[in-house]
């Protein structure tokens, strides 16, 4: 199918009797070419996707389109990209983490996302796209003794055991990464310390915050356990109140909200856009994070164990990469 070809066949709606309005409903895509490699297979990179003006307001389908497909789509708009800017996306494949990328996004720029995934409750979710484990969502497991040891490890809760983890290790030393679902590993030296800091032209009130054993940076990881920087960059650039206390993992919390704050994203860099946080009462970390555009939940990430002080086994920061690992340095 053309770019953008549009007929009687494909678009027989006709609202326009009676004063209607009659939507514009233009294929973007449908056939992914068979020279383009082995990701072509694929029949989810092969979705039609639909691009539909109705009035004033403009939709976009996505169908279950994957990274893959919706790069060489992008790439073949690429004289115009304009064609996907829509108010509505339908996020594709069911908010499945390879379903949307930073480049459609850059283009669609969308007022709202709206993303189908069924029925969560338990006895109907093997009917919907929950037993898929779409949205998607993680599982972070993160235990740290000071100083300077940290092993940190992202799962997929839903994708089962083999090959679904990611590792991030420290011994204050080396930073190891090992990537099960690739096979790839990496082994380099921590981040470099900060320096000048015995400079006598500092100011005498100057302070600097130096965690006593570092995480992976703009991470949650390290959001959570080191919030100073997340506050002082983020929280302080809006309207900051205390929204009230609750109570997570038998923890009390301080919530914290604010309105409005600095973001990156150009689709949040609006006046609804708000961040709650909750710091634990007793230590100040933190333990939820919620982020809402409109009044609704765009990212949420809570703690659900929380346990300072627990004694760790000898065994917990030990690694070894597998003999077929592949390094890249």
């Amino acid at each position: 199918m053309a770019p953008a070809e549009s007929n009687s066949i494909i678009d027989p709606v006709d609202c326009s009797h009676g004063g209607g309005v009659d939507p514009k409903i233009t294929a973007l895509w449908g056939r992914a070419p068979s020279s383009a490699g082995g990701w072509t297979t694929n029949p989810n990179n092969n979705s039609v996707v639909l691009r539909v003006e109705f009035g004033a307001a403009s939709f976009l389908f996505m169908g279950d389109l994957q990274q893959p497909g919706i790069d060489a789509m992008l790439e073949s708009y690429s004289a115009d990209t304009s064609i996907f800017d829509a108010d509505v996306l339908k996020v594709g494949h069911h908010g499945s983490k390879n379903g949307t990328t930073a480049g459609l996004v850059k283009v669609v720029t969308p007022k709202i996302a709206v993303m189908g995934a069924g029925d969560s409750n338990a006895s109907h979710a093997v009917y919907s796209a929950y037993s898929f484990a779409h949205p998607n969502k993680v599982a972070i497991d993160l235990l740290l003794r000071h100083p300077g040891e940290a092993r940190i490890t992202t799962t997929d809760p839903d994708g089962g055991t083999r090959g679904n983890y990611e590792l991030w290790l420290s011994d204050g030393k080396t930073v190891r990464t090992y990537a099960s679902a690739h096979n790839l590993g990496t082994r380099r030296p921590p981040r470099m310390a900060v320096r000048g800091l015995d400079d006598r032209d500092l100011p005498g009130t100057s302070k600097v915050y130096v965690p006593l054993t570092d995480l992976p940076m703009e991470t949650l990881p390290e959001t959570f356990v080191h919030p100073a920087g997340y506050c002082q960059n983020v929280l302080a650039t809006g309207r900051c109140r205390i929204s009230g206390t609750d109570t997570i993992v038998d923890r009390q919390v301080i919530v914290v909200t604010s309105d409005h704050p600095r973001t990156i994203e150009m689709a949040a860099d609006r006046p609804d856009f708000t961040i709650e946080v909750a710091f634990d009462r007793a230590d100040g970390t933190l333990l939820r994070l919620i982020e809402r555009i409109g009044g609704r939940i765009t990212r949420e990430a809570t703690a659900v164990s929380y346990a300072p002080d627990a004694p760790l086994p000898p065994s917990a920061f030990v690694f070894a990469f597998p003999t077929d690992a592949r390094m890249l340095y």
